[in-house]
């Protein structure tokens, strides 16, 4: 199935993601407001400037999970997983970041799942999405600081940027500790709401 097209820098789209051809099926394109809310729930997270050594030390030893999947056909793997159990849900957050000159690329696929019980089989819930947030951090540089041209720029930087909803994704649960969830996932798109498949779903997500 064709994939939807997706904003994405050079290196992570020619290592990862190739972009669907003109007249494939896009993903959900989102509104101005929502594109500006996502970039402090997707892509701030990726852009905190230089690590200290300390904080490079930690991303070397910490434990950050690992996830794998193909989207499309084609491969994408995560660099941290975790995993989250609030009640009788259970969020798994699978996120990775590449970024070139200006541009940074954040992927992320959320995955909820309700009625959590350990593990075992379950149908993720409507909160459940994989969205791609790309901003070039140059259209953002010859903002005012009023909020009405940094709101304005930060539109323009993220125009491109596409959810796709991943209700009723298959999940199975294979292990669970007191530190980590296992398991696999899988996600096929129906008519009616079209975007990439996402098969070969695999984590190891790090329980926060």
């Amino acid at each position: 199935m064709a994939m939807g097209r997706l904003l994405l820098s050079r290196r992570y789209r020619d290592s990862q993601l190739i972009p669907a051809p003109p007249g494939s099926c896009p993903g959900m394109k989102l509104p101005p407001v929502a594109l500006v809310s996502l970039l402090a729930a997707f892509l701030l997270p990726a852009c905190g400037g230089e690590p200290s050594a300390a904080d490079s030390r930690s991303n070397t030893t910490r434990d950050r999970g690992s996830a794998s999947m193909e989207i499309g056909g084609e491969a994408w793997a995560a660099e941290s997983a975790k995993a989250r159990v609030n009640g009788s849900r259970l969020s798994i957050d699978l996120a990775r970041s590449d970024t070139e000159a200006n541009v940074t690329t954040r992927g992320q696929v959320k995955l909820s799942i309700p009625g959590f019980e350990g593990p075992g089989q379950y149908t993720a819930g409507s909160t459940s999405m994989f969205v791609v947030v790309s901003i070039d951090r140059s259209a953002l540089a010859d903002a005012a600081e009023s909020d009405e041209k940094v709101i304005g720029a930060m539109k323009g930087a993220l125009g491109g940027t596409e959810m796709h909803i991943l209700t009723n994704a298959e999940v199975e649960v294979t292990s669970v500790t007191d530190t980590e969830v296992v398991g696999t996932f899988e996600f096929t798109p129906r008519a009616e709401s079209p975007g990439p498949a996402l098969t070969n779903g695999e984590f190891r997500a790090i329980l926060k």
